[in-house]
């Protein structure tokens, strides 16, 4: 039995799917594999708490355990956070590529081993927080300065 293969989704419309059904599924996933699911989300926009369902909520997306890739995403119009990732259980992910506008806080980083590389933020509160830890890789984004509207 290998220990170190792990098994992604490739890209996940979430957009397309029921999020609460959705992150059922991926824990069990992840259970079943013992913390190696990778999930994949990309294209789309997560914007008013990105719920599905329940637009105008207070974050898009909250992620607590295990590992994801977010590329090419809009996400805006969070009065929270747009991403939100909380406490070092999250690990080996990437944000790559999108656009973060119009937010209370763009992203906030937590857990290890992570890339945000090639975003755009704009018109947030706060654009970036990075309290996570080694190794990670955080460059290349472009903070813009407009103000709020």
């Amino acid at each position: 039995m290998t220990k170190s293969l792990k098994l992604c989704t490739g890209i996940c419309l979430v957009i397309q799917r029921d999020p609460i059904q959705l992150a059922k599924e991926v824990a069990t996933l992840d259970q079943i594999s013992q913390g190696r699911v990778i999930l994949g989300v990309g294209g789309g926009r997560i914007y008013q708490g990105g719920a599905h369902g329940r637009p105008g909520t207070h974050h898009g997306i909250v992620v607590r355990a295990g590992s994801f890739a977010l590329s090419g995403v809009s996400l805006r119009e969070n009065r929270g956070t747009a991403v939100l990732v909380e406490g070092q259980e999250v690990r080996d992910y990437t944000i790559t590529g999108c656009r973060v506008h119009d937010n209370g806080t763009g992203i906030v980083l937590s857990g290890h081993g992570y890339a945000v590389t090639g975003n755009v933020f704009s018109r947030n509160g706060t654009h970036l927080i990075d309290g996570g830890q080694e190794p990670k890789h955080v460059h290349s984004n472009v903070m813009s300065n407009d103000e709020r509207a």
